[in-house]
């Protein structure tokens, strides 16, 4: 059963990408392949300190993190949440990463009470909401901060190219 959620979740993904990348920009994808190497570095961290095991997962023999999550689930959200709060003030920057954080950690809840793909040892509901509700901000504040100090927009601006 998990190995299918988890296929569901690869072609759902996959299929997310061309959508997601309609117009192509390169700081989209720079965007998309900092949060997922960003992604792989904490979860890194949270399996090696036993916090969270991954007991079923996609490529095993690869890792022993969740990659499918790392690479693709959370840079697509987390580029999404980028794109839907591109001409947002702090106030709704705010709201929106709750509007994205909520549903994400709870769907991951019921993913861990209901299956094998992932099992939360020192982690919890709340240590979840907070982490990845901090990691939209911290992505947004990065590219917010980009676009402010060099007087480039990538939130907004087309490529050139």
């Amino acid at each position: 059963m998990e190995k299918i959620i988890l296929r569901g979740f690869f072609a759902l993904g996959l299929g997310l990408l061309p959508i997601l990348f309609r117009k192509p920009s390169k700081n989209l994808l720079i965007t998309f392949f900092l949060t997922g190497f960003l992604a792989n570095l904490l979860d890194e961290f949270m399996v090696k300190t036993r916090r969270v095991k991954y007991p079923v997962r996609l490529f095993k023999r690869f890792s022993d993190k969740s990659i499918l999550f790392d690479f693709l689930m959370l840079p697509i959200a987390c580029t999404l949440f980028i794109k839907a709060t591109s001409k947002s003030k702090c106030s709704s920057i705010i709201g929106k990463a709750f509007l994205f954080s909520v549903p994400m950690t709870a769907f991951e809840w019921l993913l861990e009470r209901k299956t094998r793909l992932i099992r939360w040892i020192r982690w919890s509901v709340v240590h979840n909401l907070i982490s990845l509700t901090l990691y939209f901000l911290g992505a947004r504040g990065f590219i917010g901060g980009i676009n402010t100090y060099s007087g480039m927009d990538l939130l907004n601006k087309e490529d050139d190219d």
